[in-house]
C-alpha cells in the first residue's frame, strides 16, 4: 500500500529539515570567544609591538575564520583551522613578547618615561620614530638575530630619550615661548630689558634643567612657572609703558592707580597711607600690620591647641571614658569641625576607606589653566584649616579631569593642577615637604558621565584625602 504525501506533510518535513540544519551550526560565541580573549592579550600586553611578525599572522588566520564564519553557508572544519593557526601564531607572539620585554627592559622603561612626557603630542615625529625602530628590533629578535635587535634598539632608546626632552621642553615651555613671541611685538626687548630678559634666562635655565635631569619633575615644573610669568608679565609690561609713553598723562594715572591699590590693602587695617613724601612709609607700615597678624594668628593657634588639650584631659577626667573610645570621639569632633568650614557650594566632605575625603566642588580653573584663582584662596585657606587639625597626617592632592581631548594631556593637565593646589597650601602649613603629595589622574576615575556637560562639569574636580588616624 503506497502511502499519499499531502502538501503539509511535505512544508512540515522541509521545515524540520532547516531546523536541524540550522541547529548544526555552533554559535560564533562558542567558537570564537576563546581566541576573543587571545588577540585581546596580545593587545594588552602590546604584542603588535613586541613581536609584530606572529602578532600579524594572528590577526590575519582571526579575520579569515571570522569572514568565512559570516558567509550564508560557513565551512565550520575550515574555520576551525583558521582559528588554530591563529592560536598557534599568538602563542608563539606571546612567547616572543616575554623575550622582548627581558631583552628590552631599559628600552621599554625610556618608553614609558617618553609616554608619560606625552612625547605621542609634543614629540610625535620624534616618537613614531622611535616606536618604528623599536618594531624593527621586535622584528630581529623573532627572525633570531638578538645581535641586530640590540643594534636596533639603541636607535630606538635615542630616539625615545630625544622625544622625551623635546616632549618636556615642548609642554613645560610652551605657553612662556608663546608669551616671549608676543612680548617681542609689543617690543619689550626695549620697553622692558630687564623682565624680558629674565623671562629669556628663565626659559634657558629651565630646558637645561630638562636635559640635566629629566626625572626632577617639581624642580623642571617650578622654573617653567617662573619662565611662564616673566614672558607674561614682559608682555603686560611693554603694553602699558607704551601706553604710558604716548600720553603722559598716563604716568600720573598709573602712580595714582598704584596708589590706590595700596590704599585698598590698608583698609582693613584702619590705616590711611599718605603719599607726598612717596611709597616707603606706607609700605613699610602695611608690612607692620601684616607681620603683626601673622604673630597674632601663631599666638592664637597656640592658645587654641592649648585650649584643645585642657579640654581633652577634663573629658578623660570627668567621663572616665577609655582611651579608645577618647580617640574615637575626639577624631569625630575634628570631621565635624572640618565639615562646618565649607559651605555645600564649596566642597563635600565625607569618610573614605580611612581616609577623609574633601571634594572640592567651588574650586573652578579655567579651560587648559593650572592657575588659582584669587576668588580661590578663602576656599584653599579653610582647606590648610582641615589639614590643621590632623597635623599628622599624609596628604593627598588629587587633580582630576573629564574625558574630553587627549588623555595625555589630560593627565598633565590634572598633575599641574594638583600641584598647583599642593604648593598653595603648603605655603602656609609647617608640614614636611614629604607629608603632602600631589597626584594626577587624569580622566581615569570619573563620578559622573563624561557624555553631559553637567557629568564633565562633577569630574573636573580635586579631591583632597587627608589619612585619618587609626
Amino acid at each position: 500500500m503506497v502511502k499519499r504525501i499531502t502538501f503539509g506533510t511535505l512544508i512540515l518535513a522541509l521545515v524540520l529539515t532547516s531546523v536541524n540544519a540550522f541547529a548544526q551550526i555552533p554559535s560564533k560565541s562558542s567558537i570564537f570567544d576563546r581566541y576573543d580573549r587571545l588577540i585581546e592579550d596580545l593587545q594588552k600586553k602590546n604584542a603588535a609591538l613586541l613581536s609584530p611578525q606572529n602578532y600579524q599572522k594572528a590577526l590575519e588566520f582571526y579575520k579569515k575564520a571570522s569572514k568565512d564564519f559570516d558567509k550564508d553557508d560557513p565551512d565550520i572544519p575550515k574555520i576551525q583551522r583558521y582559528l588554530r593557526q591563529c592560536e598557534m601564531a599568538a602563542l608563539e607572539a606571546l612567547k616572543n613578547v616575554d623575550h622582548a620585554q627581558d631583552i628590552f627592559d631599559a628600552l621599554l622603561k625610556l618608553r614609558d618615561k617618553a609616554l608619560d612626557a606625552g612625547a605621542p603630542q609634543f614629540a610625535n615625529k620624534l616618537w613614531e620614530k622611535a616606536e618604528d625602530k623599536l618594531k624593527d628590533a621586535a622584528e630581529e629578535l623573532e627572525d633570531d638575530d638578538v645581535d641586530d635587535a640590540k643594534d636596533e634598539a639603541k636607535d630606538a632608546a635615542e630616539y625615545y630619550t630625544r622625544a622625551r626632552l623635546e616632549s618636556l621642553k615642548n609642554s613645560m615651555l610652551g605657553e612662556a615661548k608663546n608669551s616671549l613671541e608676543l612680548a617681542k611685538e609689543a617690543d619689550a626687548p626695549h620697553l622692558c630689558k630687564n623682565t624680558f630678559t629674565a623671562a629669556e634666562n628663565a626659559i634657558k635655565e629651565t630646558e637645561s634643567l630638562i636635559m640635566e635631569n629629566p626625572d626632577d619633575l617639581s624642580s623642571i615644573r617650578q622654573k617653567a612657572g617662573e619662565a611662564n610669568y616673566l614672558a607674561r608679565h614682559a608682555v603686560f609690561l611693554a603694553k602699558q609703558v607704551k601706553a604710558i609713553r604716548a600720553n603722559n598723562e598716563n604716568a600720573e594715572m598709573a602712580l595714582l592707580k598704584f596708589e590706590d591699590l595700596l590704599s585698598n590693602i590698608a583698609e582693613p587695617f584702619n590705616y590711611q597711607p599718605q603719599f607726598d613724601r612717596g611709597f616707603g612709609k606706607p609700605v613699610e607700615t602695611i608690612l607692620a600690620y601684616i607681620a603683626n597678624l601673622k604673630s597674632e594668628q601663631k599666638r592664637l593657634m597656640a592658645e587654641n591647641d592649648s585650649l584643645k588639650e585642657a579640654l581633652i584631659k577634663l573629658k578623660e577626667k570627668e567621663s572616665g571614658l577609655s582611651k579608645a573610645l577618647q580617640k574615637k570621639m575626639e577624631l569625630e569632633e575634628k570631621i565635624k569641625k572640618v565639615k562646618s568650614l565649607f559651605a555645600q557650594n564649596e566642597a563635600e566632605v565625607r569618610v573614605q576607606d580611612n581616609n577623609l575625603l574633601i571634594r572640592l566642588s567651588g574650586l573652578q580653573f579655567a579651560p587648559g589653566r593650572a592657575i588659582i584663582q584669587p576668588e580661590y584662596f578663602s576656599l584653599l585657606t579653610k582647606v590648610q584649616r582641615a589639614i590643621r587639625e590632623f597635623p599628622d597626617s599624609y596628604v593627598v592632592v588629587e587633580g582630576h579631569t573629564d574625558a574630553t581631548g587627549s588623555a595625555y594631556k589630560n593627565k598633565l593637565l590634572s598633575e599641574e593642577r594638583a600641584n598647583a593646589v599642593k604648593e598653595y597650601l603648603n605655603a602656609n602649613l609647617a608640614l614636611d615637604p614629604n607629608q603632602i603629595q600631589a597626584i594626577g589622574m587624569g580622566e581615569q576615575k570619573p563620578i559622573a558621565s563624561n557624555k553631559t556637560a553637567e557629568g564633565r562639569a562633577k569630574n573636573r574636580r580635586i579631591d583632597i584625602l587627608i589619612a585619618l588616624p587609626k
